[in-house]
C-alpha cells in the first residue's frame, strides 16, 4: 500500500511540472488557459485564479491537462466564451506564431528534463562521498635528528594528512622537486696517508725542498670548493666550506700549514698538500728530525674524524738543515825512520802507506 501510494505521489509530481512547462510558457506567449489540471475525471477541487483559469485537482491520478483557448473553442463552445475579455477571445492558440506554439509543446518535455536533473543533483550532492583531495601548501616541520642507530643512507619519510571535511588516509612520501636529504652518522677515515719530498732521496729533506703530504679518505671531505650554507634549513645564505686544517712540522717557519689541493677536480676524496722547509740558518737540534704533521678533517656532513698525525705505510721524511763538516783532518806514514817524529814531521818512500 505504502508502495502505491509513493508510485501515484512520483507520478503526480512528474505530471504536475510536465504540465506546468506547458501552462507557464503558453502564459508567457499570453494564450488564455482554461484550466490546469493535476488528474483525469470528474473534478474533485477547482479554483479560479484572476486571468480566468481554473486550477482542479480531478478524480483519477493518471495523467493531467492544460485546456488553451483553441479557434474551435471560438466556434463550437459558446458557454466558454460569455465569461472571457475581448482580449482573452482572441488569445488563442493557433493566434499565436508558430515558434511560440513549438515552445508550448516542447516546455512539457524539457521540465521533466530539468526536473531529472535537479533530482540527481540532490541525490548526488547528499549521497554520493566527495573525494577532493587535500592540497598540502606552505607546510614546514623541522625534526632534529638524533637516533644514532639508524644506517646511512636516504632518509625516508611519510605524511599522512586529512583536510577539514575529514577526507583522510592520504599519504606523501615522496618530494615533489626530486630533494632528498642523506643521513650521515659515520665520521670520515683516512684510509691512505704517506709523506715524501722531492729530494732524490724522498725520505730525506734539506733547505728548500718540498715536502708533500697525500691522504686517501673514505668519503668526501669539506672544502672550499663547496658552498656551506647558514641559518634555517630554508636559507640561501652560503659562503665556501673550510678546507681541513693540515699541518707540517719540522722547520723554523711559522706559516705551517698547508693547503689541501684535490688530485682530480671532481674527486672530493684524494689530496695533496706541499710545503718548502727552510731555516733561516742551521739549527743543531733540527739535524735529522723527523717532520711531523697533525690533519684535522670532516666530512660533508660535519662528522669530524680522529685527528691524524702518523701515516699509514710507514712512510717518514727526515729534514737535515746542517751542511757536513769533517773534522779532524790528518795524515800519517808507516815509514820506520821517522816513526819517532811527531806526525807533521814523517816521512814516506815508495811503497810506505
Amino acid at each position: 500500500m505504502i508502495y502505491l501510494l509513493a508510485a501515484i505521489v512520483l507520478l503526480g509530481v512528474l505530471i504536475a511540472i510536465h504540465e506546468f512547462g506547458h501552462f507557464i510558457v503558453g502564459r508567457m506567449c499570453k494564450i488564455h488557459i482554461y484550466r490546469f489540471s493535476i488528474g483525469m475525471g470528474p473534478v474533485i477541487y477547482k479554483k479560479l485564479d484572476k486571468h480566468g483559469t481554473e486550477f482542479a485537482i480531478s478524480a483519477l491520478p493518471l495523467g493531467g491537462y492544460v485546456a488553451f483557448h483553441t479557434e474551435k473553442a471560438v466556434d463550437e463552445e459558446i458557454d466558454l466564451m460569455q465569461p472571457l475579455t475581448p482580449e482573452q477571445r482572441v488569445s488563442t492558440f493557433e493566434s499565436r506564431p508558430k515558434w511560440q506554439r513549438a515552445l508550448v509543446m516542447l516546455a512539457g518535455p524539457v521540465a521533466n528534463f530539468l526536473l531529472a536533473i535537479g533530482i540527481l543533483s540532490i541525490i548526488f550532492a547528499n549521497s554520493v562521498e566527495r573525494q577532493f583531495i587535500p592540497e598540502v601548501s606552505n607546510i614546514s616541520s623541522t625534526y632534529l635528528q638524533n637516533n644514532s642507530s639508524l644506517q646511512d643512507g636516504d632518509l625516508y619519510f611519510a605524511i599522512h594528512f586529512t583536510d577539514l571535511v575529514s577526507n583522510d588516509n592520504y599519504t606523501a612520501d615522496l618530494t615533489t622537486n626530486g630533494s632528498k636529504v642523506i643521513y650521515d652518522n659515520t665520521p670520515p677515515v683516512l684510509d691512505n696517508v704517506t709523506i715524501k719530498s722531492n729530494n732524490a732521496n724522498n725520505w730525506m729533506a734539506k733547505k728548500n725542498d718540498t715536502v708533500t703530504l697525500q691522504i686517501i679518505a673514505s668519503e668526501n671531505l669539506k672544502n672550499t670548493a663547496l658552498q656551506c650554507y647558514s641559518g634555517s634549513f630554508t636559507s640561501t645564505t652560503s659562503s665556501s666550506c673550510i678546507n681541513s686544517k693540515i699541518y707540517l712540522f719540522g722547520d723554523d717557519n711559522n706559516t705551517t700549514q698547508v693547503t689541501p689541493n684535490q688530485i682530480t677536480g671532481t674527486n672530493f676524496r684524494q689530496y695533496t698538500m706541499s710545503r718548502v722547509f727552510s731555516t733561516a740558518s742551521p739549527i743543531t737540534s733540527q739535524a735529522g728530525d723527523n717532520v711531523t704533521f697533525s690533519i684535522e678533517f670532516e666530512d660533508y656532513a660535519g662528522n669530524k674524524g680522529v685527528l691524524v698525525n702518523s701515516t699509514t705505510d710507514n712512510t717518514t721524511v727526515t729534514y737535515d738543515d746542517q751542511n757536513p763538516i769533517l773534522s779532524p783532518i790528518k795524515i800519517i806514514s808507516d815509514n820506520t825512520n821517522s816513526s819517532s817524529e811527531s806526525p807533521d814531521k814523517r816521512l814516506a818512500k815508495p811503497g810506505d802507506n
